[in-house]
């Protein structure tokens, strides 16, 4: 066993692994139960055993130097060894599953095919202690929580770069667009993208999954006529029904929220958009916990797409 590697090699690595994910050593110290000067220490020791600068210090606390980003991820890989290892060790052979599993969705998502399951999830997997979060921004954001080990894995639309990253596909949605009664009345099928462009729309934010996703799909040199912008699926939908504009949403967001609505008019846009794909996304060589484990078989036997559909 290398002498080097003692306790306080492992508390410098949770001083520089909570400062770089809390952006704050007063946090940190705060997480550790230390003081300030403690945690400060203990990340200057730990750079200087590595002989390189892991945080940049600013009025504002810390954020990572690239040489950190490379250490952060072996660092997030050590504990998720140690965590698996106490796992394992503590869990009783052929015992239930327990314990906690952090997983990140959005509402829609959740609404849509996380909700359905939970009673059999119940059944199955009594043991575990659920902890379903929201993305609070993009799907950068999104990839910044499963790289930080915030969660232990997302369950989002496929990402356009896979990096970093494993994608397992759980099911898919096809793009519809919804249209207010008076101004549908002019519209006829099937949709070209010279139609799509020239009407009013309503739109989420540029770094949101979907508009991501439409932007890439539009022919070179064409874009939407955005009028209104909204902060959820939801309120998109509840301005189609208001008739302030038209919008392009997925197949589920259509079914949860406009199903029904005489005053809305729904067009398939299979001809110009594939459907999106949908899954679980976490870190490239991640080491999970049992209940990790068992709740990611558990949403793959309840997949609504085969495996290769990547």
């Amino acid at each position: 066993m290398n002498t080097e590697f003692t306790g306080d090699f492992l508390q410098q690595m949770r001083g520089f692994y909570y400062a770089a994910t809390t952006g704050s050593i007063i946090k940190a110290a705060s997480i550790m139960h230390r003081s300030q000067s403690s945690v400060s220490r203990l990340i200057q020791q730990f750079e200087a055993s590595l002989g390189v600068t892991l945080l940049q210090r600013h009025n504002n606390g810390v954020r990572l130097t690239a040489e950190g980003e490379r250490i952060m991820g072996m660092v997030i890989a050590i504990f998720e060894q140690l965590s698996l290892l106490h796992s394992e060790v503590t869990q009783q052979p052929f015992g239930p599953v327990e314990g906690a599993v952090s997983v990140l969705m959005a509402q829609v998502i959740y609404m849509h095919f996380m909700r359905p399951l939970l009673p059999a999830l119940r059944r199955e997997l009594p043991g575990l202690e659920l902890n379903f979060c929201s993305p609070s921004s993009g799907i950068e954001g999104i990839l910044h929580m499963i790289h930080t080990h915030s969660v232990d894995f997302a369950i989002a639309s496929k990402p356009d770069y896979l990096d970093h990253f494993e994608f397992e596909p759980l099911f898919s949605s096809r793009m519809l667009l919804a249209v207010p009664g008076e101004l549908a009345a002019r519209l006829h099928e099937p949709i070209s993208f010279e139609t799509l462009v020239a009407l009013p729309c309503i739109e989420l934010p540029a770094a949101t999954a979907p508009m991501m996703y439409i932007r890439r799909h539009l022919p070179p040199h064409m874009s939407l006529k955005a009028v209104h912008f909204a902060f959820s699926h939801q309120a998109r939908a509840d301005l189609v029904k208001a008739g302030y504009g038209a919008a392009i949403l997925d197949e589920y967001v259509v079914q949860s929220h406009l199903s029904g609505q005489d005053n809305v008019r729904v067009f398939t846009l299979d001809h110009l958009f594939p459907p999106r794909r949908f899954g679980l996304v976490y870190r490239k060589k991640a080491c999970f916990t049992l209940q990790a484990k068992a709740f990611m078989a558990f949403l793959k036997r309840n997949r609504q797409l085969p495996p290769t559909s990547n």
